[in-house]
């Protein structure tokens, strides 16, 4: 038994950071029949509005299917087993003596603990929370990311079941990181099904800026010329008020750790600028407010030139010489 449906290469829209979509983009702009857009999404009561007795029906169908497709792989397993010492987990045949082990219900009953048990206190009085993600607990976005998951490969299979197989292929070109969806290249068909993959309570609103310009995660994509373009994007940059984003010098903290972040500020902006004209923009723009919070122009040159030796693979999809890059 396996967790993937076979008729689509996409059964998970689930998201941890936005590679996959950059990927995506990328593969798509190498074609020339391929019809390019984009639209992006916000859920607006995500965490407020779900019902404890569907969330916990929909983590139970979650789990349950998990432990089924362990039980009939080749290391078939009952039981999940986590290891206080290590922070580890792990399936297991039988139960761990030194370690706690769950079976399907078993862990079911746990994630019920949490749902039904969140607690505040108002005036001097205790209320239960009975609607929403328990927020404040560790498990919360998991627990978000599960419920929206359940639904989505539901209806999938459902497509599936029912011969749609190309709508569910369109469909499967759906990305979500938490309440923020982005669907690309599917015609539309994200648009069509979501009220119907979706309970009512969740509200999804669209988030585009135009029909061929949407922000996304830190990135504005855009249709320009009937190929995909992407930049960086920070909604920060759009408040009306100074926010101090990187560290200063004359703050405890070790110079290696601070010279750290423009490093990997550098590698993030190598890979949310499709273009070196944007990604010069960032650089010199983020140098500057570097030289302002006490770091110094050589170190900061120095760390650039590790940059360069250390990531030319990145900077190779620009295909200009790095050497001819100056970032101060």
């Amino acid at each position: 038994m396996s967790y993937k449906i076979k008729e689509i290469d996409n059964c998970i829209f689930v998201i941890d950071n936005r590679d996959k979509v950059v990927d995506f983009i990328n593969s798509s702009n190498q074609y020339s029949n391929h019809k390019r857009e984009v639209t992006t999404w916000d859920f607006s009561t995500l965490y407020t509005k779900i019902p404890h007795n569907k969330l916990e029906d929909k983590m139970a169908a979650f789990v349950k299917r998990l432990y089924n497709c362990v039980k009939h792989s080749s290391k078939a397993a009952n039981y999940i087993c986590c290891s206080d010492k290590s922070n580890t987990a792990y399936f297991s045949k039988s139960r761990s003596n030194a370690n706690i082990s769950l079976d399907s219900d078993e862990l079911c009953n746990l994630i019920n603990v949490v749902i039904d048990n969140s607690y505040i206190v108002y005036h001097g009085i205790v209320y239960r929370q009975v609607i929403g993600i328990p927020m404040g607990t560790n498990c919360a976005p998991f627990l978000a990311n599960i419920f929206l998951h359940v639904y989505e490969y539901e209806y999938l299979q459902l497509l599936i079941n029912q011969g749609h197989v190309e709508e569910a292929k369109k469909l499967a070109h759906t990305f979500r990181y938490q309440d923020d969806c982005a669907a690309i290249n599917d015609g539309g068909t994200f648009k069509k099904h979501f009220e119907k993959i979706y309970l009512p309570e969740m509200v999804l609103k669209n988030t585009n800026i135009s029909t061929c310009v949407s922000t996304f995660l830190d990135l504005r994509i855009s249709v320009f010329r009937g190929k995909f373009r992407y930049v960086s994007y920070d909604k920060r940059n759009d408040f009306d008020f100074v926010l101090s984003n990187y560290p200063h010098l004359n703050g405890n903290i070790p110079y290696s750790a601070a010279y750290g972040v423009y490093m990997s500020q550098l590698v993030r902006f190598c890979d949310i600028n499709l273009d070196t004209k944007s990604f010069s923009k960032n650089v010199k723009a983020m140098s500057k407010k570097f030289l302002n919070q006490g770091f110094d122009k050589k170190g900061l040159s120095n760390t650039f030139s590790k940059f360069k030796t250390k990531y030319l693979y990145k900077w190779s999809k620009y295909g200009i010489d790095i050497n001819d890059f100056k970032s101060l």
